[in-house]
């Protein structure tokens, strides 16, 4: 998909592929928390293939950035995606489709994982246990 896509670059984290050597696909094997969040941060699509799940760190990390996935239909992720921050499909074709609308970080932050808003709710759910003590 790489080769026929040469305007996206691919950023792809897996210990066990060999890779083709192409200018717009960089391949990390291992990465620490901080390269990690550098990576999400760039990033305009996590693609995360599941054969099962019930929760999915990367997944959840990717939407709490306001990074899009693009995931398989499997039963567990579908209690967290919307179509506001994930394309769901078992076709590479609507991969390709969906990537060719070029889709901006911008229109995609799903506004209930912005971790602003989730901090401020966790801020406002301690100071109520407080009070109640």
């Amino acid at each position: 998909f790489a080769k026929e896509e040469k305007n996206i670059l691919f950023i792809i984290l897996n210990n066990n592929l060999n890779l083709p050597n192409l200018k717009n696909l960089i391949h990390f094997k291992k990465v620490s928390e901080k390269k990690l969040l550098e990576l999400y941060t760039i990033s305009d699509f996590l693609y995360r293939p599941l054969k099962f799940s019930s929760a999915n760190n990367s997944i959840l990390e990717a939407i709490s950035m306001g990074v899009y996935v693009i995931t398989n239909d499997t039963e567990g992720i579908k209690d967290y995606l919307t179509p506001k921050n994930s394309l769901i499909t078992d076709n590479i074709e609507d991969i390709k489709k969906f990537l060719n609308k070029k889709i901006s970080k911008n229109n995609i932050r799903d506004i209930n994982y912005d971790w602003k808003i989730i901090s401020e709710k966790i801020l406002t759910i301690y100071k109520k246990a407080l009070k109640n003590e």
